[in-house]
């Protein structure tokens, strides 16, 4: 019998990020077991993404693996570039492909839901569309970081806050050609107020963004025109130095012509070693303790 369940599954072509049309069957029986926050994206034209992996998806035991995780996409006009990549916690845009054509999504926080996994076995996914392989990867990157997301010393949150403006406009402003910004602080426990924290620094670049990247540089500033590779990193490098100011102190390094330890690589450069002694920062969390976005369904009280 239990066979007979997941051939049924892998009839169906169920796995993570099948998709879902949201109509009005779909409509009848989830809304009811939704918050009342978020039933809104519960609505003729949104997505249900499976965001569970193939093989809990398709377990032919619902005792073991008795819920499905689901993102509520919602059908959006465009594509914001602020929310791609996973650059923003709360919020990601990305493509859905629908008979040949992209079309663009939004989930947040309030997107995140889950339900009996043997409903599966009464639903259809729409074969129409389909997440293609950089939206997969997005997706799956952003919920994990929901989950793992880095946590820094409220020391070293207070010591950076007066640099927030500033950190904001510099992401603002290389935002179309950064993947983030990473540190790695001398000491990850809480420090004394008024004493600095030692930092080291990497500024990641998209993969094929480092040559438009200072491309840009060059045309925003004339006198660089004839500068150098090195010269204009050190460029960028230096507007996150003056970006964080005087809120830390930098590990000296003799080896980058800045002087300090700010290195600038490309994604395809970073190594598992960097990501276990880096943390991302992401200056739009210093202020987040309100965030717009609702808590994931989960963790909503039904009272």
């Amino acid at each position: 019998m239990t066979k007979g369940v997941r051939e049924e599954l892998l009839a169906k072509g169920w796995g993570r990020h099948s998709c879902i049309l949201i109509d009005d069957s779909i409509i009848e029986w989830l809304t009811p077991i939704l918050p009342e926050s978020i039933q809104e994206l519960c609505v003729d034209g949104n997505l249900l993404i499976i965001s569970l992996y193939d093989c809990a998806v398709i377990n032919p035991c619902f005792v073991s693996e008795p819920w499905v995780n689901v993102l509520i996409a919602k059908k959006i006009d465009g594509l914001n570039k602020q929310f791609q990549n996973g650059r923003n916690e709360r919020r990601l845009h990305f493509s859905v492909t629908k008979d040949g054509q992209d079309e663009a999504f939004e989930v947040n926080a309030s997107s995140i839901i889950q339900f009996e996994r043997n409903k599966l076995l009464e639903l259809d996914r729409h074969v129409d569309y389909q997440v293609g392989d950089n939206s997969s990867f997005s997706l799956k990157h952003w919920l994990a970081e929901r989950f793992r997301r880095d946590v820094w010393p409220d020391a070293f949150n207070r010591s950076i806050k007066s640099a927030e403006r500033r950190l904001k406009k510099f992401y603002e402003r290389r935002n179309e050609h950064l993947s983030g910004i990473y540190l790695k602080l001398d000491s990850w426990e809480e420090k004394p107020e008024g004493q600095k924290y030692e930092v080291c620094g990497i500024v990641v670049i998209e993969d094929k963004m480092l040559r438009p990247l200072r491309r840009a540089v060059k045309q925003a500033q004339s006198d660089l025109v004839d500068a150098s590779n090195d010269d204009i990193d050190n460029v960028i490098r230096n507007e996150f130095k003056v970006a964080l100011g005087d809120t830390v102190n930098w590990t000296e390094d003799r080896t980058l012509s800045i002087g300090i330890a700010l290195d600038l690589k490309t994604e395809n450069q970073v190594t598992l070693s960097h990501q276990r002694e880096f943390r991302r920062l992401n200056p739009y969390t210093l202020s987040d303790q309100s965030p717009d976005a609702p808590m994931p369904a989960e963790m909503e009280s039904n009272s």
